[in-house]
């Protein structure tokens, strides 16, 4: 009976056994299965995918590791799935963080053990592609720490670093912070004195924002020779018949025949045109004796440029206007939208909005999402309005500030078209969304896209 017995128990472990095989050989063959599926994901643009996928490749080789224990094909296609895995992440900028370094560590950590092993099992066969492969993940591996201990002495090390970096940051954003309260507490002084010189100034005696249209025209006979009256009587159309020294090119007047704006040519020239340069240091060397030395006389353009004394707390805008041969000069009631030119209009009012150019300045500067995009900003020629680059495009856009917030809406792009360079469009003329807005306090920047999707950047202290 003893022998009996024996004999069945041995039977039914040998049945056992096999049954245990096959389950194995099925696990194996499934796992295998999953990772052909694997090489033919595209990665890339399905990350999360491809995870799931060499996840339950992973599952299936534990389990047949599990019945019949370490088997050099069972060995190899679980370094596989993991070094896989660790293939899919920038594990070189996350192996270390708090969220999620330990757990990437332990995938790097078991893909190397696991190709090891596989080495040492196949160490005295003959030398094959599967071999060569395993050695060079080891070989590739080897860069990161050879256990816990060591990754968890590298962390804090970089942990005290990262911490000593937001600390030196920390410090040049309280500087910066502390830069732009002085800018602001500076400028909103001078606004505040420069305003009631703005507003008293006129540039000839016997003309004054607010006077009687007719009276002027009574008083100043000789401003109107050789032009025009427009057919309403209420002011001047731009024509003249000679160019003079101060000749008057028109009058901007309400509904109540008030002047509102005027518009004088200071000097012109048909012969030489390195005379406007030296005219217009005089006029602003004129003008500096009336407003000071410390006048701001923002410009603004290209070609025609101009050039503004203005203040937020001002009811007046005086502009100079100097296009090659000729220099403008005017004094304009804001109320009265008196422009003359687009460009005028794009580059010195635009949106009716900043206070003066410089108040860009507290925004300029390096803005990043992580190791992503990249926001630049500039101002170009001193115009009012914001420059921005976004890395790896090559538009150039420009925005403007609402008034009294830190809301910058688009205004026009540059593109680059053919060999002629650059043409001007107007930007999302139908889509108001698209904006700017920063936040000094916090160093960052949301930028809303056409779609009102936000996304944060943050300010590069440098």
């Amino acid at each position: 009976m003893k022998q009996l017995s024996t004999l069945i128990f041995g039977l039914f472990f040998a049945i056992n056994t096999n049954a245990q095989n096959a389950e194995a050989q099925l696990l194996f063959e499934e796992a295998e299965t999953l990772y052909e599926k694997y090489t033919t994901m595209d990665c890339a643009k399905n990350q999360q995918g491809c995870l799931e996928v060499l996840t339950q490749m992973a599952q299936k080789v534990d389990g047949a590791e599990k019945i019949v224990g370490e088997k050099p094909k069972i060995v190899y296609l679980s370094a596989l799935a993991l070094y896989k895995t660790y293939d899919l992440f920038d594990y070189a900028n996350n192996l270390y963080d708090d969220k999620h370094g330990e757990g990437l560590f332990k995938i790097v950590y078991e893909a190397r053990k696991s190709a090891k092993r596989y080495l040492e099992l196949k160490k005295n066969a003959e030398l094959d592609d599967r071999y060569r492969e395993m050695r060079k993940i080891v070989t590739e591996l080897e860069q990161f720490p050879k256990d816990k201990a060591t990754w968890l002495k590298e962390k804090q090390k970089r942990d005290a670093e990262i911490a000593k970096a937001n600390k030196v940051r920390e410090e040049k954003h309280r500087q910066f912070l502390a830069q732009v309260k002085e800018y602001d507490q500076k400028k909103d002084q001078y606004y505040r004195e420069i305003a009631p010189k703005i507003d008293a100034w006129e540039y000839k005696d016997g003309i004054k924002i607010g006077m009687d249209f007719n009276e002027l025209k009574q008083t100043k006979k000789d401003w109107f020779k050789g032009h025009d009256i427009s057919a309403s009587g209420s002011a001047l159309d731009k024509y003249w018949k000679k160019y003079d020294s101060d000749l008057l090119y028109n009058v901007k007047t309400d509904k109540e025949n008030k002047v509102m704006g005027y518009q004088f040519q200071v000097f012109n020239t048909k012969k030489d045109y390195t005379l406007v340069s030296k005219n217009l240091q005089k006029l602003l060397d004129d003008l500096k004796k009336y407003f000071g030395e410390n006048l701001v006389v923002e410009k603004n353009g290209k070609g025609s440029r101009f050039f503004a004394i203005k203040s937020s707390y001002a009811k007046h805008i005086i502009v100079i206007k100097d296009d090659l041969f000729n220099i403008d000069l005017a004094k304009i009631n804001t109320a009265a939208e008196f422009v003359y030119s687009d460009t005028y209009e794009d580059e010195l009012l635009a949106g009716k909005a900043s206070v003066d150019a410089a108040y860009l300045d507290r925004y300029l500067g390096t803005y990043k999402n992580g190791p992503s995009r990249i926001f630049k900003f500039s101002r170009e020629e001193d115009k009012p309005l914001l420059v921005l680059n976004v890395e790896n495009n090559a538009n150039t856009f420009y925005f403007y500030l609402n008034k009294d917030t830190t809301e910058f809406e688009p205004l026009y792009y540059l593109e680059a078209t053919n060999n002629y360079g650059y043409r001007k469009s107007t930007y999302y003329e139908n889509n108001k969304t698209m904006r700017l807005k920063f936040d000094i306090d916090a160093g960052k920047l949301s930028y809303f896209d056409k779609n009102g999707e936000e996304e944060i950047f943050t300010k590069v202290y440098e």
